[in-house]
């Protein structure tokens, strides 16, 4: 057999952005933070999959590629650190979070909105707190427009 079969459905970089964009649209359907981490996580994963299963990158060369990809999409180096933070807790790997209602200021506000009561993630992202929302959110159009320049 000359090719890697997928695993668990997934063959492709693509299909990994497309699993994270499936948990946002849902997160704002159930507002359930478990639905942004697994967008998190898939998020995360999908320049892995780029530069080992579309790409077939040696380590040496994903590192030069992860520069990259972090000038590109800096919101996916931030995605890393909070998956690395949930899989390794070290205090040095955690990123911390606050949970607060939306405001009609919060850059996701005419996406999303607020729900009376209702709290959401936020972090701080290059000094300004945004939710986890609204990172995924920018997160997806970059890498999107990232996979799309390389005919991914």
């Amino acid at each position: 057999m000359n090719s890697v079969p997928g695993h668990l459905g997934f063959e492709k970089a693509r299909d990994m952005l497309d699993a994270c964009h499936r948990f946002a649209q849902k997160y704002k359907e159930t507002r359930d933070n478990d639905d942004l981490i697994a967008a998190v996580l898939f998020g995360n994963h999908t320049f892995d999959w780029l530069h080992t299963r579309d790409l077939g990158l040696s380590q040496s060369d994903f590192e030069a590629e992860k520069t990259k990809m972090k000038a590109a999409c800096p919101e996916w180096d931030e995605l890393r650190k909070i998956a690395n933070g949930a899989k390794h807790p070290k205090k040095s790997n955690i990123k911390q979070s606050i949970k607060r209602e939306h405001e009609w200021e919060d850059d996701d506000w005419w996406d999303i909105g607020g729900r009376e009561g209702e709290k959401s993630l936020f972090i701080d992202f290059n000094g300004k707190e945004v939710s986890l929302y609204a990172l995924i959110m920018s997160f997806l159009t970059k890498a999107d427009n990232y996979l799309n320049r390389l005919g991914k």
